[in-house]
């Protein structure tokens, strides 16, 4: 009989019992459990809240969060027994090696059961999977070639890590590589130094940043008054000046960065030494997006770190800013859609004058506009990705740089009617950094960084009416 494999021997691991109450049994009408096994009590695994409020789904997922948190927990400590699986077994898909369980009684003492525990499965390695966090997955990512990702890769991981909730994180975690090394992908002069960077930057070794915005040129790029002076030699550049507000520049190793030169604009790419000072600058969001002053002194840099050419950077910034642009769309429509779904939610378990809040109209249409916005917003998004999809670089720069400014503007006033109308919902827990509401208070906290950053609303929507300008034929009547 195959369930005598699982009874019990002194060399058998022990078993793993669930508490349950003596009084759920009388209820049943069966005698009490037998106390030959020593019961484990599930403290941890108990939900306590004081909001009467709060979903039962919500309740019930870390409920069952905790017993597996439980159980993961106990099976580390035990030499769990291994169950064979054949082809048909749904619990080992994604895993080389069958699935670990325990053994636990069942109610009538007599023939054990096994539960698995759960396993990681297998993922495709993706820039989703490099995005969360150090580890092979960077790695696998980093061996990856280009021709293996395509936009819609990095749209979902920028969907991704919106998905986390928390929007300081979000920008934290390698949002200023994702502005900057495109760059270096894209102009970089020296494939050495290109594939190196590149390597350092997607294993975890180093990080990266891109530095333009001055206390005295933000959207106006040609006012920018960093300078990079090439030295008699012929081989250096040295680098003077500040930036602000650069996201991830606390910790970041390489800056892309840019400066003027002798007759225009150019783009360098600077290693931090000791002549590269920063500073921590503190905004409505948390400091865990590293956002940053920094004060280039004398830095020297070989000219081969020059990206593109020199005095013609400018190209090289307006078409990075269009996958900078472009992202933060992403990240703000997925934003929406989930303070959308924290409003729709709200409205059915609120009770007001005795009745849930979605009964009253004027509820209803505030979600009808938070909805419309919302779909809105990413139909276009996903119209523009795939364009991006099936262009090339250069076409890309010629040819989106307009729509993407007009999305990028469209979608962070979507945001703001959005945030504004969740807040009403919400009423005092809409504006309290805790409970119910606090991803709503959050949202309208922080949703004015992608309204500022990469261009501001008015900057880029007049972007997109010149943009289509050129376009236009050469007529009147």
């Amino acid at each position: 009989d195959d369930t005598a494999s699982h009874v019990s021997t002194p060399t058998s691991p022990p078993r793993i019992r669930l508490h349950e109450s003596v009084h759920s049994s009388a209820r049943r009408g069966s005698s009490p459990r037998s106390p030959q096994l020593e019961a484990i009590p599930l403290s941890g695994s108990i939900v306590h809240h004081e909001n009467p409020f709060l979903p039962v789904e919500r309740a019930a997922k870390a409920l069952q969060r905790t017993i597996q948190s439980y159980l993961d927990a106990q099976s580390e400590g035990l030499n769990a027994s291994l169950t064979g699986t054949g082809q048909d077994d749904l619990s080992s898909v994604g895993s080389l090696t069958p699935t670990p369980s325990v053994t636990t009684p069942t109610r009538d003492n007599k023939t054990p059961r096994t539960i698995p525990v759960r396993q990681p499965k297998l993922r495709k390695t993706s820039l989703r999977g490099a995005r969360r966090g150090l580890g092979t997955a960077m790695e696998d990512f980093a061996r990856l070639k280009e021709e293996e990702l395509s936009i819609i890769d990095s749209e979902s991981a920028s969907r991704q890590s919106a998905l986390k909730k928390a929007r300081g994180f979000q920008d934290g975690n390698m949002a200023g590589m994702m502005i900057s090394l495109t760059a270096v992908r894209e102009w970089a002069n020296d494939t050495e130094l290109k594939e190196r960077v590149t390597q350092e930057c997607l294993s975890g070794k180093k990080f990266m940043c891109l530095a333009v915005t001055e206390a005295f040129a933000g959207s106006d790029v040609a006012g920018l008054r960093t300078t990079a002076e090439m030295t008699p030699d012929g081989k250096h550049y040295i680098i003077n000046g500040t930036k602000k507000w650069i996201t991830n520049g606390m910790f970041a190793d390489y800056f892309v960065t840019g400066c003027r030169t002798k007759k225009g604009f150019s783009v360098i790419l600077i290693p931090r030494d000791d002549n590269v000072e920063t500073q921590r600058i503190k905004t409505s969001y948390s400091t865990a997006a590293a956002t940053t002053f920094i004060q280039f002194d004398n830095v020297k840099v070989p000219v081969n770190h020059l990206l593109g050419k020199e005095d013609q950077g400018f190209i090289v910034i307006m078409s990075n800013f269009n996958h900078e642009r472009w992202a933060m769309a992403c990240s703000v429509i997925r934003w929406c859609r989930t303070i959308t779904e924290e409003c729709l939610k709200w409205c059915h378990q609120r009770i007001v004058f005795g009745k849930p809040l979605i009964s009253q109209p004027v509820m209803r249409q505030k979600l009808a506009r938070m909805i419309s916005l919302t779909e809105a917003c990413q139909s276009w998004l996903e119209t523009i990705t795939f364009q991006m999809n099936n262009m090339s670089y250069a076409q890309q720069s010629k040819l989106l740089g307009g729509p993407i400014g007009l999305l990028k503007s469209f979608a962070t006033r979507a945001a703001h009617e959005v945030a504004d109308d969740a807040v009403n919902i919400f009423g005092g827990r809409g504006i309290t950094q805790t409970g119910m509401g606090r991803y709503v208070e959050m949202f309208h906290r922080t949703y004015k960084f992608d309204a500022i950053l990469g261009g501001t609303e008015e900057i880029l929507a007049d972007l997109g009416v010149r943009q289509a300008m050129k376009q236009m034929p050469k007529a009147m009547l």
